[in-house]
């Protein structure tokens, strides 16, 4: 259970308007099950997406459609981020002086870059762009924005609003549980700065490590220094996150063990003679 915020109830967007196919619609039964999986790929690779593109191969077998599994999940990865962000920098300008301006300018350039690229990703002029014989249109067919405007646009606002809710909750429950720790370890920090140091981590998260060691520990340091927690109180906020985030990923393991066994159990001939 990485900070990514992985909102596994978005990964639903492709049943947009009613109009989910049977194998997507099996698919959507087992989603908490490959959220888990995921989770246990993001603490063993040395990546904050592992987790992610095991979740997309796995989907695409369920489903036979690896560009629609490819969409749902970096679908779900963006709306996840961008609640947080929201969260942030609502926080942050409640309560300015939790979030220093480097900081708060920094989550506001995250969330309207992320808001640009997602409305421009999704316009439908990259077709048209596609058909020039120009070098431009050859820059667009070859980095495929067609397929991925086309795949965007068919997730339909209703499914969005949920996959928003479902982000929203996750991410209430993720600061919940650093709440819990800092309080366990005696800090007694304003709730608005929870607000604001989480989705900076999440973030942060993205970037290369096992299970996100190391970098969110010195995150974790650094954003709460400015609040004026000592580094081994911060520390060790860290690594309680991140016992969680562990706890999560074996559960996701064995999970994945027993899917595995039981596909192969499924696949395995049956003797002659029995039904």
């Amino acid at each position: 259970m990485r900070g990514c915020s992985i909102s596994w109830g978005s990964s639903c967007a492709r049943c947009a308007g009613g109009r989910c196919s049977r194998p997507w619609a099996s698919v959507g039964r087992e989603l908490p099950l490959w959220y888990l999986v995921g989770g246990f790929f993001n603490v063993i690779l040395p990546t904050g997406f592992g987790g992610d593109a095991v979740r997309v191969v796995e989907l695409a077998q369920d489903a036979a459609r690896t560009g629609a599994a490819l969409n749902s999940v970096v679908v779900d990865r963006y709306l996840g981020l961008i609640v947080l962000l929201a969260m942030g920098l609502a926080a942050g300008l409640l309560r300015p002086d939790l979030a220093a301006g480097p900081i708060l300018w920094l989550m506001a350039l995250l969330f309207v870059g992320g808001i640009a690229g997602a409305w421009l990703l999704s316009r439908p002029w990259w077709q048209r762009r596609a058909a020039d014989a120009s070098p431009l249109g050859r820059l667009v067919r070859a980095s495929r924005l067609p397929a991925i405007a086309g795949g965007l646009g068919q997730y339909g606002g209703a499914a969005l609003l949920r996959g928003l809710a479902a982000s929203l909750a996750f991410n209430l429950l993720q600061i919940g549980w650093n709440v819990a720790i800092a309080t366990g370890l005696g800090l007694r920090l304003p709730a608005a700065l929870y607000f604001v140091f989480v989705p900076l981590t999440s973030v942060a998260l993205l970037l290369p490590a096992f299970g996100g060691l190391g970098v969110r520990e010195l995150t974790y340091v650094t954003l709460l220094a400015t609040a004026g927690v000592a580094e081994p109180k911060a520390l060790a906020l860290s690594l309680g996150v991140y016992a969680i985030t562990v706890a999560t990923g074996l559960v996701g393991g064995v999970l994945y063990l027993a899917q595995g066994l039981r596909r192969a159990g499924a696949r395995a001939p049956r003797p002659e003679g029995k039904a």
